[in-house]
């Protein structure tokens, strides 16, 4: 919450302010922000342990080898997954009103449908 969702949550709300947004949406765009961003570091943290180096970018299983405290060590791999897409439903949620947010829900699924 304080790194990768904080991270989203400024750049959202960043984009917001500078497009002129009111009140109401750059709290909405904070919130998808935030519940993105928890989303992301979900995703990478499960793609560290199910994935490989050519589809992941990155040698996988750092985090193990490291004994990080991640979002699958803390909840479990099936729960991790299950906390990925609970946080996306929540992103999308906050666009909930949006009428040119279609982008930013792609973005939302596209980031989950990494994980299999």
């Amino acid at each position: 919450r304080q790194k990768t969702g904080k991270l989203f949550e400024l750049s959202l709300f960043a984009g917001g302010r500078v497009a002129g947004a009111d009140s109401n949406r750059l709290t909405a765009l904070e919130h998808f922000g935030a519940h993105l961003g928890l989303a992301f570091q979900a995703v990478d943290d499960i793609l560290d342990v199910t994935s490989s180096v050519e589809a992941l970018g990155k040698t996988p299983g750092k985090d193990a080898l490291q004994e990080k405290a991640t979002i699958v060590r803390t909840m479990g791999l099936e729960r991790a997954k299950e906390w990925a897409r609970q946080e996306t439903s929540r992103a999308v949620a906050a666009l909930e009103g949006f009428r040119a947010a279609g982008a930013l829900i792609d973005l939302a699924h596209d980031l989950l449908g990494r994980v299999k």
